[in-house]
């Protein structure tokens, strides 16, 4: 399904069904599927719990250091998950990307330069102290099934 709803500064994006934010990997989908309806500079932030860990190879070479972004541009054979990786690097040029999930902090902030946050109040805190009290925010309650624009 393709939703028309225009570029927001803040969008909470929500993975849907459980069987989507099982792992980062797979929760990554719902912020490819969303990513266009964030304006440059804004924050999006994946609602997912990813209980299951990072889910891919590539994730989990790259927050243990073993892969740098350099062999992800030019890689010499396939590993599971670099197209999401490489998507997570280079959308993070346009905007920040927060989540709420069970993961280890130490890999969202400073492996993933994701901003991690504990919950949804969290990050609601996070976003009025930040860009202020009247701060709009957008909600895409099942990112993995559906395609904003």
């Amino acid at each position: 399904m393709i939703n028309d709803v225009g570029k927001h500064r803040i969008l909470f994006i929500s993975t849907g069904k459980e069987a989507s934010n099982e792992t980062l990997n797979r929760s990554l989908s719902a912020l490819w599927n969303c990513a266009n309806a964030v304006k440059e500079e804004g924050l999006a932030i994946l609602l997912a719990e990813c209980k299951n860990g990072l889910g891919s190879e590539a994730l989990l070479q790259y927050t243990e250091g073993s892969m740098s972004l350099d062999r992800l541009k030019s890689p010499a054979k396939y590993i599971d998950g670099m197209e999401n990786l490489l998507f997570l690097t280079e959308i993070q040029k346009q905007f920040k990307i927060g989540i709420v999930s069970v993961l280890p902090h130490h890999y969202a902030k400073d492996k993933l330069a994701m901003i991690p946050f504990g919950g949804t109040k969290e990050s609601m805190e996070y976003v009025l102290k930040t860009y202020g009290e009247r701060q709009k925010a957008v909600i895409a309650s099942d990112g993995s099934h559906v395609l904003l624009r």
